[in-house]
């Protein structure tokens, strides 16, 4: 599937946001974030996150297409975590 997402908003070390639409403004958007957060210790939590809305949401954004995104978000965050967490970072 290609888009041409819309940059929302780019704060170095802080936030990544934007915004895809398929087949037209309100009919499927997907807004897809970033969030990074310094904790108490030594460290940053990263938040990430998508937000659906438009007509065909209702209809298509359940069973497969939610689970296989969901199946992503997490090979996405356990990828990233080992990565973060290794002592190679290459």
């Amino acid at each position: 599937m290609a888009m041409a997402p819309t940059l929302l908003n780019f704060s170095p070390s802080k936030e990544l946001r934007w915004r895809g639409q398929l087949l037209g403004p309100g009919v499927f958007d997907g807004e897809l974030y970033y969030q990074v957060s310094e904790l108490a210790q030594a460290g940053v939590r990263l938040t990430h996150g998508e937000v659906f809305s438009g007509v065909l949401v209702p209809i298509f954004f359940r069973g497969a297409l939610r689970r296989g995104i969901e199946l992503g978000f997490q090979a996405m965050n356990q990828a990233l975590k080992q990565r973060a967490e290794s002592k190679d970072t290459t």
